[in-house]
């Protein structure tokens, strides 16, 4: 006869509790390797405007509708 096992023994709490504690060391483990990758820069990309003279990132038509000095970083 099979005998069931009550949540509220102390054995099953211990091995909940171990299982919880893997879980959470499993999970730190694999956050500090994703963040390995998160810090890598993977592309670098200097963009730049064709219409863009003065070097501030913005094109003629920004600057005529923003009021600014397109000659003018």
């Amino acid at each position: 006869m099979r005998t069931t096992v009550s949540p509220s023994e102390p054995r099953f709490q211990l091995q909940i509790l171990q299982h919880r504690n893997a879980f959470k060391s499993l999970s730190l483990a694999t956050l500090m390797l994703l963040s390995i990758f998160a810090a890598i820069p993977y592309v670098s990309l200097d963009v730049r405007a064709a219409s863009d003279q003065d070097g501030d990132g913005l094109t003629y038509g920004l600057e005529y509708l923003m009021n600014t000095a397109p000659n003018d970083p």
